[in-house]
């Protein structure tokens, strides 16, 4: 069975943290949307669901959920008889 050279698995291990570098860079603008979305929902499940009191983000996050539950039971087809 044939053993790959050193040098490849060498510069594989450095071309391969280049290349992500490279592709962030390249990527830069969804790649920061991405972040700050993730972190704007994480602050929001943390203010919503952490907290040791009600605030008004939960008050929010709830009536939006039931209103989006309401809807769906609004617009679903009827079933038989």
């Amino acid at each position: 069975m044939a053993v790959p050279s050193a040098g490849l698995w060498e510069r594989r291990g450095s071309f391969g943290l280049y290349e992500l570098l490279q592709s962030w860079w390249r990527h830069r603008v969804s790649f920061v949307i991405s972040v700050f979305v993730t972190f704007l929902a994480l602050a929001l499940y943390y203010f919503t669901f952490v907290g040791e009191r009600p605030t008004p983000i939960f008050n929010f996050v709830q009536r939006l959920e039931f209103a989006s539950l309401d809807t769906r039971f609004r617009y679903r087809p009827l079933g038989p008889g």
